[in-house]
């Protein structure tokens, strides 16, 4: 979601937890196997640059790691939670 404002996961994990993170995954492979056009690429990573300026904001680093496949997605995830020490996810 590249968005911060009424989006629910995010103000839950704010409320419960000390420390957040926001996550995006980019999955290269995936767009280009589903034709996604390249203005709809550009306007993704516009967002990006937008969303994580405004969670610096809030003290909240965004994260974007990278895989080819959106397939792979729940192993990075489960790799920065590793790394991170994060024990939710919301």
């Amino acid at each position: 979601d590249l968005r911060l404002a009424d989006n629910s996961a995010l103000d839950a994990a704010i409320r419960r937890s000390d420390s957040v993170f926001a996550v995006f995954i980019l999955t290269p492979t995936t767009w280009q196997r589903h034709d996604a056009a390249p203005a709809k690429i550009q306007f993704i990573l516009n967002n990006l640059l937008t969303l994580s300026e405004d969670c610096k904001k809030l003290g909240i680093p965004l994260l974007i790691p990278r895989c080819e496949y959106f397939s792979e997605c729940p192993k990075v995830l489960k790799k920065l939670c590793e790394e991170l020490k994060i024990d939710t996810v919301f």
